[in-house]
């Protein structure tokens, strides 16, 4: 389905390719979304009574411009930073719930930072899109320490993080060192949104869209982003409009490693905190053209790394209920039953 298919579609299924709590199995609805929120909730809450932490840092005026930071006990000199930008269709949800996989990756010498901006309605697109990317600026700017920047966003947060990937710093007076990115479920061209009920709380219009739009912004990423490796990620049941915009985005973004440069990917843990079913790829279509998802023995990663051996296991060769320790990117039919 190539960009632009979205416009056949009648409008009831318009909607229900961009409401992802149709799609979920295990829950329906807005059980899906209530079980989410819990879970996520009730994560961070964990983490803040575990974790060495500094909450609510501002870094802006605005009420929403604040990031929950999480530090290793004990770090070392310099440590790298992963850095979650919230989902919620850019309506709800916040930092407070996010900071669910800090404990996993403090524990490993890796600082964790819950990114919050304003929300609509109070928030809009333009807004938010200057808030993250500020809120990046802010952490090169004060913590010296840091070195080297890992992005994460799910859903909305996903487009968000590919917005700061086509960022460009000089206005900011500071070039945030981003080493990489996990892009997971997002949304990277708003044009489609407009025809649905996620744009009744936005209330964006096409201009808005277009130049909030990561598919539109590729060309403008500036080399310290163009240098970073970018996975981008869908769940196995998310709609075939999701799939559609992750695998069109990660054609085209000059910071995603291309499928014949997979001898030279980076990985990510994100820990047995997550379960399987939350990343899987491309279902039993694994072995598709793109990057996928891949599973090996729960460890703790955050490294640049290469494969040895023949091509990686696909994630669909392994037990179904692995926790999910790794990300990579794959090479082109690279389902091979190989190792690394």
């Amino acid at each position: 389905m190539g960009r632009g298919r979205w416009r056949d579609m009648a409008a009831e299924e318009l909607q229900q390719q961009y409401s992802p709590s149709r799609w979920a199995r295990r829950l329906r609805g807005d059980a899906a979304v209530r079980a989410h929120i819990e879970a996520v909730t009730a994560g961070t809450q964990r983490a803040r009574a575990s974790t060495r932490t500094s909450l609510h840092v501002p870094y802006g005026e605005a009420d929403g411009e604040r990031l929950d930071l999480y530090f290793p006990a004990e770090p070392s000199e310099t440590f790298p930073a992963f850095v979650y930008i919230h989902g919620g269709y850019w309506q709800c949800l916040s930092k407070d719930a996010s900071g669910f996989a800090a404990p996993a990756l403090v524990s490993r010498g890796v600082a964790v930072v819950a990114v919050g901006y304003d929300i609509a309605p109070k928030g809009h697109m333009d807004a938010m899109v200057l808030q993250v990317r500020r809120s990046l600026a802010f952490l090169a700017k004060q913590y010296s320490r840091i070195r080297g920047i890992y992005l994460c966003g799910h859903s909305a947060g996903a487009h968000l993080a590919a917005m700061v990937l086509c960022t460009d710093w000089t206005e900011f007076g500071v070039v945030p060192d981003i080493r990489g990115a996990v892009l997971v479920s997002g949304v990277y061209d708003l044009e489609p949104i407009l025809h649905t009920y996620v744009n009744d709380a936005l209330n964006m219009s096409w201009e808005v869209a277009q130049r909030n739009s990561p598919m539109l912004c590729v060309t403008q990423a500036v080399p310290a982003a163009a240098a970073c490796e970018v996975l981008v990620a869908v769940a196995q049941h998310d709609s075939p409009e999701f799939r559609r915009q992750s695998q069109e985005y990660s054609q085209v973004s000059p910071c995603s490693a291309s499928p014949s440069s997979a001898d030279a990917a980076w990985a990510v843990l994100l820990g047995p905190v997550l379960p399987l079913q939350t990343f899987c790829g491309w279902g039993d279509g694994c072995c598709e053209q793109g990057r996928m998802l891949v599973l090996d023995e729960p460890s703790l990663l955050l490294r640049s790394g290469s494969w040895s051996g023949s091509a990686p296991p696909c994630w669909c060769c392994l037990p179904t209920g692995a926790a999910l320790s790794r990300l990579v990117c794959l090479p082109a039919g690279s389902c091979q039953h190989g190792s690394f």
